[in-house]
């Protein structure tokens, strides 16, 4: 028989549970007849030679009569905990190491990120799951170290020799397996009944009858159940029209219109052309937009017959649409005429406007928004320094 053991406690039973991505679970099961209580904290798990290290879960562990079982969570337990919300920022730009980092720091987990990337120079951490940083990536917890790695993971041939298929069922892509050593994700099983198989999910379990484990397979980065439930998701929640999309502007038509490519192939959204532009304030109109630009793209009531361009990002003032000081020369014309009119009709020694925080006559008013201009990214105004 195997030995199954968590912190020295021996166990009659253990179920455990590895996702492609994810945390693995263990269930211990106890007799209380011949182990004096039920691990709680830190755990050492033990199955066979194999050492995993994780935490008991308090809310998934108890005891019924003289039967207990313990729950344990790969590493410190902490990826389903709730973290606040949290802004990070750096001018250089933020990585994604220094977040996953900072967040398994607060959970009480130690994470490795195999291959940083980039997020910007913020990235908004919404509260809620400290996993939430980890959307989006493959990541898993070490069975010998407790430590996160985040990145894919290694794809290795099963031994023939200690992994036994038993079963296999094509439509679902499952295989039955005997096997005394643990199997996890990534290995490949190589049959001549069906081919080759590379296990996403695995569940085995030991006891004294021997060792059994269930793998779900698939060639993709998911099982063949977690991309139905997707798909399905997806499909009836209509979520790729329920959120915008960046596109790159290759050229605008003589109509304002414009031919568009999408920054993302992987979004699943077309190129484009003729998209109208829905600016982002009234009596703003782009007399030429660079090729190159940014842009953002949504669907208007979610409905792909309606997609609009509702705004951009870098470029210089015309390539974004904005008003120069050139293009308000009218409007500034007619401002200060009413403001002199004001003036002259309730007879006030100035009107006064607010500019940076203090009051201005009339004309002082007027000579400030003379200077003023339309920042690109926001459309804001702002008042030149004179």
């Amino acid at each position: 028989m195997t030995t199954l053991a968590v912190n020295g406690l021996t166990a009659t039973s253990v179920r455990l549970f590895q996702p492609w991505s994810g945390a693995w679970i263990a269930d211990a099961d106890f007799d209380l007849e011949t182990v004096p209580m039920v691990p709680v904290g830190p755990a050492i798990l033990k199955i066979g030679t194999a050492v995993l290290l994780g935490t008991v879960d308090p809310d998934a562990s108890g005891k019924f009569g003289e039967k207990a079982r313990a729950r344990i969570i790969g590493g410190g337990g902490g990826w389903h905990r709730t973290v606040s919300a949290r802004h990070f920022h750096n001018d250089v730009g933020i990585f994604s190491a220094a977040v996953i980092g900072a967040t398994a720091a607060e959970v009480g987990e130690k994470a490795v990120d195999a291959s940083p990337s980039r997020l910007g120079v913020d990235y908004m951490r919404s509260a809620g799951p400290a996993s939430r940083v980890l959307a989006g990536r493959d990541w898993y917890v070490e069975l010998a170290s407790g430590i996160t790695i985040v990145g894919p993971r290694a794809t290795l041939p099963a031994n023939p020799l200690t992994v036994e298929i038993l079963d296999w069922d094509p439509e679902q892509q499952r295989a039955e397996i005997a096997s005394d050593d643990i199997v996890s994700p990534g290995t490949v099983l190589v049959d001549a009944r069906f081919g080759t198989a590379t296990i996403r999910d695995v569940e085995q379990t030991f006891s004294a009858g021997g060792a059994r484990a269930t793998a779900w397979c698939s060639e993709r980065a998911s099982t063949r159940l977690v991309g139905l439930l997707s798909a399905l998701v997806g499909e009836r929640g209509r979520t790729l029209y329920l959120k915008p999309h960046r596109y790159r502007v290759v050229a605008q038509g003589p109509d304002g219109r414009l031919t568009l490519q999408a920054v993302r192939k992987t979004s699943g959204v077309p190129d484009s052309i003729a998209l109208p532009i829905w600016y982002g304030a009234p009596g703003l109109k782009s007399e030429l937009v660079t090729p190159g630009t940014e842009c953002a793209v949504v669907f208007l009531d979610g409905d792909p017959a309606q997609p609009a361009v509702v705004s951009f990002y870098g470029g210089n003032e015309l390539a974004t649409g904005i008003a120069t000081q050139a293009s308000q020369a009218a409007f500034v014309s007619a401002v200060v005429t009413f403001a002199g009119a004001l003036q002259a009709f309730f007879n006030f020694p100035g009107v006064a406007a607010i500019s940076g925080g203090t009051a201005q006559p009339a004309a002082a008013a007027a000579a400030a928004l003379a200077t003023t201009t339309v920042l690109p990214t926001n459309y804001s105004l702002r008042t030149k320094a004179v």
